[in-house]
Formats: C-alpha cells, sequence, structure tokens
C-alpha cells in the first residue's frame, strides 16, 4: 500500500494483524486525525497499547503488524501461536480429565462387583437412570 504495489502474503498477514487488533479491542490500531500522522505510526510500527486481552493475543497481534515484512510469521508459524492454539490445548485437557472420570465410574466398588447405569430399582416400575 506505501509503495503501491502488492508484495504478497506479508502485506496479507499485516493486514490480519489491523483485523484481529480491532476484532478484539473495537479500535484501530493506528490512529490520528491526520493521514500523515497515522501512515508515520505505521512506519515506525507505534500501535495503540491493547488492553484487557490476553497476553498470547497481544504477542500475536505484535508479530503480526511487524514493520520489517520478512520477520512477519507465515500462516502455518500463526497457526502454531499459542493463541491460535488455546482451544486445541484446552480440548485435549478436557478429553483427558473425561478419560480420567469415565475411568473412575467404571471401577469395580469394594465388593469386586462393577456399577451399574441403573438405579438400584431395577427391574421394578421405576426407569433406568439415563447418565448423559
Amino acid at each position: 500500500m506505501l509503495e503501491g504495489e502488492y508484495t504478497g502474503p506479508e502485506v496479507d498477514i499485516w493486514s490480519l494483524g489491523v483485523v484481529l487488533y480491532f476484532m478484539v479491542s473495537g479500535r484501530r490500531p493506528f490512529d490520528d486525525v491526520s493521514d500523515y500522522v497515522v501512515l508515520q505510526k505505521i512506519k515506525r510500527g507505534k500501535m495503540r497499547k491493547l488492553s484487557n486481552v490476553s497476553r498470547s493475543c497481544a504477542d500475536l497481534i505484535k508479530c503480526l503488524l511487524e514493520t520489517a515484512p520478512l520477520k512477519r510469521p507465515s500462516i502455518s508459524e500463526i497457526s502454531k501461536h499459542p493463541w491460535c492454539t488455546r482451544d486445541q490445548q484446552e480440548e485435549k485437557i478436557k478429553e483427558q480429565v473425561e478419560e480420567k472420570e469415565k475411568r473412575k465410574e467404571t471401577r469395580s466398588p469394594k465388593g469386586g462387583k462393577r456399577r451399574s447405569k441403573t438405579n438400584k430399582y431395577r427391574g421394578s416400575h421405576l426407569a433406568p437412570v439415563i447418565e448423559e
């Protein structure tokens, strides 16, 4: 944009940083009443400080808005950033906790009998308990 020609993924990555910044803060990263001042802020990488966002999100935005295009992360590197993998990490932890709880439920109580997934009145007029 600054020199009038498209330079590829590096520019797209920078634009992604601007969009992500706006999405998490509701503000533009580089703002001023003067276009000249905005341009100077962009060139220097002097953006507004982010508040109320996680450190990993702020770090990712800082990487995306790197002033040196060749120092910006690739799409592959972005996808491995902790902020992007947080849900995957949380899902993995959740699965591990669920598996542990499942193993607890299927263990035999004292006396050697396995727990039933129906209530103690099985066979009576009461319906089995459905576990979710």
